[in-house]
């Protein structure tokens, strides 16, 4: 268990972005972890083991589709 609030866990983690599934074929989800190294390998950590029960988000895509060009 951990004492940080739920505002701190959202910064270091990061966005989760929808990928699309012709690109990421195993999952269409990943976030942005926090600049620190140590804290950024235990979320990646963090994420493969949820995204195992869970490789896909089914959240609609927004309309305006600009953000593939990043």
């Amino acid at each position: 268990m951990t004492d940080a609030s739920e505002a701190t866990w959202r910064r270091r983690i990061g966005a989760i972005e929808r990928y699309p599934t012709w690109k990421y074929v195993r999952f269409n989800w990943g976030v942005t972890a926090s600049k620190s190294a140590a804290e950024r390998q235990a979320i990646e950590k963090a994420v493969e083991i949820v995204r195992a029960e869970h490789p896909y988000i089914n959240d609609p895509f927004p309309t305006d589709v600009d953000w593939l060009r990043r």
